[in-house]
Order: C-alpha cells, then structure tokens, then sequence
C-alpha cells in the first residue's frame, strides 16, 4: 500500500511540474508576442507618417505655381500671351441629336457645311 501510496504522490508531483513548465512557456510566448505587437505598432506609425509626408509633397507639387516653374524650368514651356488667346462663343444647336436629323443638317447647323481641303479647295458636304 505504501508502495502505491509513493507511486501515486511522485505522478502528483510530476504533473505539478509539467503544469509549471506548460505556464512558464505559456508566459514566454505572451511576452513574444507582446514584443511583436509593439514592433508592428512602431513600423505601422512610422508607415502613416511616410504616408503623411508623402501626401504633403503630393498636395505641394499639385500647386499652380509649381507647376509653372516646372512647366518652365524643365520644358521650356511658357503661359500664352493674351492676344493667343482665342474666345469662343457658345452657340445652341437647333437640332437635337438623338438621331432625327441627318448629317448635313447637323453640319449646316454648326456652321460647317463646308470642308476645306489641304490644296485651299472649298468642298460642300453632301
């Protein structure tokens, strides 16, 4: 009896061990991956702020004037002179265009029933 009595106290002893060893490593692999959650919050702040600086830049290049100065320093590309300049007026079509009228009558009505050809011939639409 005896005998069984120490048998049955070292598995209670043994298990108590193992449940140590379980919670020690239970423990270790918690503070890992706490370690690997404070890495990945570090790398993601500094990703939104690259994303915030580049957003700057980006809002800074669309500007007006940096644009010009690129246009020009890079290009060569100047703004056009006033008198280059060409205003057109807006006319209304008489016509609708779903479909119910013909060809020549939408280019009669927007002035271009007449094409000019590359030799300066003037040629009527038909």
């Amino acid at each position: 009896m005896l005998h069984k009595h120490l048998h049955l106290s070292h598995l209670i002893v043994l298990c108590c061990i193992v449940l140590a060893f379980i919670k020690i490593y239970q423990h270790n692999l918690i503070i890992g991956l706490n370690y690997e959650l404070q890495r990945l919050e570090k790398q993601r702040s500094q990703l939104a702020k690259q994303r915030n600086d580049l957003l700057a830049n980006l809002t800074q290049l669309h500007a007006p004037e940096v644009v010009m100065h690129q246009a020009h320093a890079l290009h060569g590309m100047t703004p056009h002179a006033v008198h280059h300049v060409i205003y057109l007026k807006p006319q209304t079509a008489p016509i609708d265009f779903i479909g119910t009228a013909s060809t020549h009558t939408i280019l009669t009505a927007l002035h271009l029933d007449t094409v000019i050809s590359k030799t300066g011939e003037k040629h009527a639409c038909a």
